[in-house]
């Protein structure tokens, strides 16, 4: 007795949901006859729109065109956040329109400027063997989570040796007018500027001390030479340990020489710009697709005015 209600009432809940998905695939069909009607009426003056929207489109595609621009930098002696904090301050003075600010950089086209960003490059190897504690700390942060999350985490990315700073302008420009200033404001901070000179210092007199220590380990294995025999015209030395020691360690201070000049060629800069790309034509978003988004806009503006003017007739009667 207590299931027979039950099941009329899902029988008289089963009617109404078919008759509710009745109603809404007949307003559905309506709405689209209705459109089809309303094309079918204003055929012309859609055609007229669309072309007039591509033809605009196609001259502002031709006159406006966005370029992006890239350099490849090096922040040295932990200026990391602080060059994001200059990009940080650059960006916002364009969104701010601050034309004086932005020229007094040396930009001399400060209008031209839409944009500016940074982000650092995916170097997990390098920054792995700058040092040994990088690696402990890589291995530290992985215990929990993966090794992914960690390798793209802000902390560990934004430590990376490298990074992209991007830029977009209105029309062509070249390094002298963009690149150049941008940089030189990158580099504008005095206490940096100690730290690099006593870095170079420190520098030479470290290359001065390989320099002398491998004349010292060539003046030994000049006089081990002329003291003992050649076999060969080969120097015999396997069996000596100490002498196999000596010339592994030339070989050391050779290759730290090595590191240490390059060094030096990137530490004469704070934030040392490495490569640079100009003027790559943008084609993300709507950038030389106006002849496409204008008739489209045109026409979905035309629909909102038609339907303005329905609605307001119809609440004037």
């Amino acid at each position: 007795m207590a299931q027979q209600p039950n099941n009329a009432d899902k029988e008289i809940d089963l009617l109404q949901v078919k008759e509710k998905l009745k109603g809404s695939f007949s307003k559905m069909s309506d709405n689209i006859f209705k459109a089809l009607f309303f094309i079918r009426r204003n055929l012309a003056v859609i055609l007229l729109i669309i072309a007039a929207g591509a033809v605009i489109g196609y001259f502002v595609d031709k006159k406006v065109k966005i370029y992006n621009h890239q350099i490849i930098v090096m922040p040295n002696f932990g200026s990391v956040d602080y060059l994001y904090s200059k990009v940080e301050l650059l960006n916002s003075k364009i969104k701010e329109n601050d034309t004086a600010f932005i020229k007094s950089l040396g930009i001399s086209e400060p209008k031209k400027l839409l944009s500016i960003k940074i982000s650092p490059i995916n170097s997990v190897y390098d920054f792995v063997h700058q040092r040994e504690t990088n690696f402990e700390l890589i291995k530290l942060m992985a215990e929990d989570g993966s090794i992914s999350k960690v390798v793209e985490d802000n902390v560990t990315s934004k430590n990376y040796p490298t990074h992209r700073v991007l830029m977009s302008t209105k029309d062509k420009t070249d390094y002298k007018k963009l690149v150049s200033p941008i940089v030189t404001f990158f580099n504008d901070n005095a206490y940096y500027d100690i730290i690099q000179k006593e870095q170079l210092k420190s520098l030479d007199v470290k290359l001065r001390a390989n320099d002398s220590i491998i004349k010292q380990i060539d003046g030994i294995l000049n006089s081990f030479s002329s003291g003992r025999a050649n076999v060969g015209g080969s120097l015999v030395y396997n069996e000596n340990t100490e002498l196999s020691e000596i010339i592994k360690r030339k070989d050391e201070l050779i290759s730290e020489k090595a590191i240490l000049q390059i060094s030096r060629i990137n530490f004469q800069k704070v934030v040392k710009d490495t490569s640079t790309s100009l003027n790559v034509l943008d084609r993300d978003g709507v950038s030389g697709k106006a002849k496409f988004v204008f008739p489209i806009a045109f026409l979905l503006l035309y629909c909102l005015f038609v339907l303005f003017i329905k609605a307001f007739k119809q609440h004037s009667n």
